[in-house]
């Protein structure tokens, strides 16, 4: 039988937590264009350390989301991370992801 994994709360991914609350806020597609745009603002100005904890911080998230629907995440955006912006699914994950990687 698989491990089922269940959501972090914001205590455990405190870097997700920080740009969720920091940067996805309601003004986040006047100001970034997008929350892609969010992710790639915080990677200009973050260290190459927060970078990487807020991807480890994502990554973390996508896992436990393996398997499970995409709609609980919308609301632990809202409500576990108070974040204005949140993601329709784990693809949106990936591309946070990406842009900071990049």
């Amino acid at each position: 039988m698989a491990k089922k994994h269940r959501l972090p709360r914001a205590s455990e991914v405190p870097a997700l937590a920080a740009f969720a609350r920091g940067y996805l806020h309601q003004d986040v597609i006047a100001e970034y264009g997008s929350a892609t745009g969010a992710a790639t603002s915080f990677a200009e100005d973050a260290s190459d350390e927060e970078r990487r904890a807020l991807i480890a911080d994502l990554e973390r998230l996508a896992h436990a989301l393996d398997g499970k629907p995409a709609m609980p995440l919308g609301r632990y955006f809202t409500e576990e991370l108070r974040a204005a912006w949140a993601p329709a699914s784990v693809a949106d994950l990936r591309s946070l992801i990406a842009a900071l990687a990049a």
